[in-house]
């Protein structure tokens, strides 16, 4: 390589130019390192830990065990990075779909008890069951309206013959404390495939009713 003094005669070199090109040498001599190590580099010794690579067969079954764990217990649906990401973004339902459907609850006939478990049904009449065609999550209810001002209701959404309970919710509508229209995001447990989908819910005062919206998502997409 030519030498600083070949690139700037005397007289006509800058500030730091020895110092830079000292730089220069190092680098080239670094590089050159690197490719002598590249050039001895056994690249059969590599073999044996490309070979240990699980393949899909050995994964699964690592999973298997996993999932089958004395105290342990495993669902990709729910547990998996993909059941995160779905989480984080997915494409939002909703029930009732359209603007002239509505859904209404109502308290049991006692104030401050449950009422019986019925059947989430919107006025078309459309029901929440039929809409669940792939394992699904409720990820909020909306409060659009309630019967009676200031006071607190509490539900809850369960499916199945022994009423297995996904989400609760309370809220309180009002003048003085909230309005009617509130949502509050949830995280419910997983509702499988071909289940019955219930509700039940009680008030302060008896037999009073709200109409509201369920926001909910499929596990693997639409």
């Amino acid at each position: 390589m030519p030498g600083v003094e070949d690139l700037y005669p005397p007289g006509l070199r800058y500030p730091l130019v020895d110092e830079i090109w000292e730089g220069v040498q190092a680098l080239q001599a670094a590089l050159l390192a690197l490719q002598k190590d590249l050039d001895s580099l056994d690249l059969e010794a590599l073999k044996p830990l490309i070979e240990d690579i699980p393949t899909t067969s050995e994964s699964d079954e690592a999973l298997t065990l996993i999932k089958t764990r004395t105290g342990g217990s495993y669902e990709r649906t729910t547990d998996s990075l993909e059941a995160e990401g779905e989480e984080s973004h997915h494409l939002t339902k909703i029930f009732p779909e359209d603007t002239d459907e509505t859904l209404t609850f109502a308290a049991g006939g006692v104030a401050n008890n449950f009422g019986a478990w019925a059947e989430i049904v919107d006025n078309v009449p459309n029901t929440f069951s039929s809409k669940i065609t792939k394992p699904t999550h409720i990820t909020a209810f909306m409060i659009e309206d309630s019967s009676v001002k200031d006071k607190a209701y509490l539900l809850e959404v369960a499916y199945g013959d022994d009423k297995t309970v996904v989400s609760r919710y309370r809220f309180i509508s009002g003048e003085t404390k909230l309005p009617a229209i509130q949502q509050m995001r949830v995280r419910s447990e997983d509702i499988p495939v071909g289940e019955t989908v219930y509700y039940r819910m009680k008030c302060e005062s008896a037999g009073e009713t709200c109409t509201l919206h369920m926001r909910y998502y499929y596990h693997g997409g639409s």
